[in-house]
């Protein structure tokens, strides 16, 4: 159990620390994380397409009729991944869409509950339509302006994750003396066996 525990708290103080390190990272070049994001996925986009097709030709050499064979995620691939590096912007602004229609759709879902909660007699203050109301206004401004907000989303993603990251070090840090009374208390035999 002791060797569990250390693992955990091991790995624990090296998660928080590279999640830190990718908060920052986000902070720091909020504007061109998403664009090296989108480049990253294109190029193991085009790699794996491009595998995959060299694959496809050394498993049906001899083979008649081989191009029959072809798999579809090969040339779909590589496609996918020269779209993404041709065009990164187009693709950063239409998940922002995306993203803005998620939120609207999130918030008029919890607004739609509460509001039938509140129909079916459960006391629901009005405080509690504060943040699906939030959601709203900020999925409508993600939406119809995606550039603008994709900076500040992603600073906030950052600072998101780098408050993750600090929470697990400090986790690291506050549970790493007692680690070994602990598992002391828990693999000692207990007085009746």
């Amino acid at each position: 159990m002791e060797k569990y525990i250390k693992t955990y708290t091991g790995n624990s103080l090296l998660w928080g620390v590279l999640t830190a390190l990718v908060g920052l990272v986000f902070i720091i070049w909020p504007d061109s994380v998403l664009r090296w994001a989108v480049y990253l996925v294109g190029i193991l986009s085009l790699v794996a397409g491009i595998v995959q097709f060299l694959g496809f030709l050394a498993r049906t050499r001899g083979v008649e009729n081989r191009w029959r064979y072809l798999p579809l995620t090969s040339p779909l691939a590589v496609l996918w991944g020269i779209l993404l590096l041709a065009k990164p912007d187009v693709w950063i602004e239409l998940f922002m869409i995306v993203l803005g229609v998620v939120m609207l759709l999130m918030a008029v879902m919890q607004l739609v509950s509460l509001g039938q909660m509140r129909k079916a007699g459960i006391p629901v203050t009005g405080g509690y339509f504060v943040f699906p109301v939030l959601l709203l206004l900020a999925g409508i401004v993600v939406f119809f302006n995606p550039f603008a907000t994709t900076v500040w989303l992603t600073v906030f993603f950052g600072a998101w994750v780098l408050a993750y990251g600090v929470v697990e070090m400090f986790d690291y840090f506050s549970l790493h003396k007692a680690v070994p009374a602990a598992s002391k208390k828990i693999d000692a035999p207990k007085e009746n066996d």
